[in-house]
């Protein structure tokens, strides 16, 4: 219970999901209303299930400021997704972000405590230092995945969680979240009929880009010893 206070406390004011609760609302329970919650996230942990409402989304599409009005691709996309969702793996990220965390190839440092890009860019610095003071050429290429949160498959995510051995409740909760996933595309007060997303890894999800990390764990290239490389999420350099 003292996690869930601590955890409702420290939520930041948010825009709210389909199911109308903010996170004003949550704060303001009183802990009589925080018994039912906790037995529900209880629930939801030991079944590996979650109710459907919280794998719905509304996507706002915001103009980038610049580029074609018209054109799709000048928008960025915003979910909203429901606060009580999003406090559940708030407190799974709590317990399970550390263990993972630990598990992570150390070139990657998007994502995680206490690393940035700086880490990267002084290793880069270093190495093409010490080359030139070896008289020898660097090369360096730089790669940016296109679409990477909304191309990644599920079933591969799947597979990597079982390598990190945090146990068959986490593998459980990331099939629940990762498939049978909806959204709606709402422009002003107009809203779409709900679409199933089949692709990806959820918008605005608290836990995603752990998921990303996860999958993207197994890109070492222990065939080119004498390549080195180094990760900022999706953004890759050799």
């Amino acid at each position: 219970m003292d996690v869930l206070t601590s955890t409702i406390q420290s939520l930041n004011d948010s825009a709210m999901g389909e199911d109308l609760v903010h996170n004003k609302m949550l704060r303001a329970l009183p802990p009589t209303f925080l018994v039912p919650l906790l037995y529900l996230f209880n629930r939801c942990w030991e079944s590996g299930s979650v109710p459907s409402a919280w794998k719905s989304s509304i996507l706002v599409p915001i103009y980038k400021g610049k580029g074609n009005r018209s054109d799709p691709a000048s928008y960025r996309p915003i979910a909203l997704t429901s606060c009580i969702a999003k406090l559940y793996e708030k407190m799974i990220k709590l317990r399970f972000e550390p263990l993972i965390d630990n598990s992570l190839i150390a070139e990657q440092a998007g994502f995680r405590k206490g690393r940035s890009t700086l880490d990267n860019l002084i290793q880069l610095d270093h190495d093409i230092k010490r080359a030139f003071t070896r008289k020898r050429v660097v090369s360096a290429v730089f790669f940016d995945i296109k679409k990477a949160y909304d191309t990644l498959d599920p079933f591969a995510i799947l597979r990597q969680a079982h390598k990190f051995n945090v146990g068959n409740n986490f593998w459980k909760w990331c099939k629940a979240v990762l498939f049978n996933r909806t959204i709606k595309t709402r422009v002003g007060y107009i809203c779409s009929s709900a679409s199933t997303v089949s692709l990806g890894i959820p918008q605005g999800g608290v836990l995603s880009p752990l998921l990303f990390n996860i999958l993207i764990n197994d890109i070492i290239l222990d065939d080119m010893p004498s390549i080195k490389f180094a990760l900022y999420a999706d953004d890759l350099a050799l």
